[in-house]
């Protein structure tokens, strides 16, 4: 989902109790009342648009590269263009997430500085970079063994998954706390004469003459 679906959220958790439904999240069928799940609240909030526009020109840096060749057997990987752009797209994620959520938050009262969610997301799309073809996580040194990228790729993507699962969980449940004393759980149906006890009542006083 692009940067609005972490908004989205940081919006429906800011102002509801309970349970996030698979139905708010967009997820299942309106009126559905079914619970979402931690893989649910982490689809919603990676940044699919920000990992596209990354690809993009992450693609056509790799392109540039040139090939290994007698003369020049190790070009220049352009580590430091690959780093600096991971770095930027995760602002700029950030950035999407925080200006979305500002919009749609604008008539509510509640509203938190920067909501967990929007981090969450940010730190998504952080990992998926860092696991992804091209990551400039490989070409660092101590990687020489081509043997070992798709070890760090994987142990970069459990450590993500392990993370980001934990915070989806919290996530999956809204900010305000349910008030389980409400004028609506006391009823008329309630009160019995078996719920009144002998001693619950003062004694009367005895009516004596004038």
């Amino acid at each position: 989902m692009s940067s609005k679906g972490a908004a989205t959220l940081a919006i429906i958790r800011d102002a509801g109790s309970g349970a996030v439904t698979q139905a708010e999240l967009g997820k299942a069928s309106e009126g559905s009342t079914a619970s979402s799940s931690w893989l649910d609240v982490l689809t919603t909030v990676v940044p699919t648009g920000v990992i596209a526009g990354y690809s993009a020109i992450l693609a056509a840096l790799l392109g540039a590269i040139p090939k290994p060749s007698p003369e020049d057997p190790a070009p220049n990987q352009f580590l430091g263009w690959r780093l600096a752009l991971w770095g930027v797209f995760i602002g700029i994620s950030l950035l999407l997430a925080w200006n979305s959520y500002r919009t749609q938050a604008k008539q509510q009262e509640k509203k938190r500085a920067i909501p967990m969610e929007l981090v969450v997301s940010a730190a998504a799309f952080a990992f998926w970079g860092l696991a992804s073809p091209g990551t400039w996580l490989t070409e660092l040194p101590g990687f020489e063994n081509p043997a070992l990228k798709p070890v760090a790729t994987i142990a970069v993507a459990v450590v993500a998954t392990l993370i980001l699962g934990v915070f989806s969980n919290q996530m999956s449940k809204k900010l305000t706390k349910q008030d389980s004393t409400t004028p609506d759980s006391v009823t008329p149906d309630s009160v019995t004469p078996d719920s009144v006890t002998p001693g619950a009542l003062p004694p009367m006083a005895p009516v004596g003459p004038n």
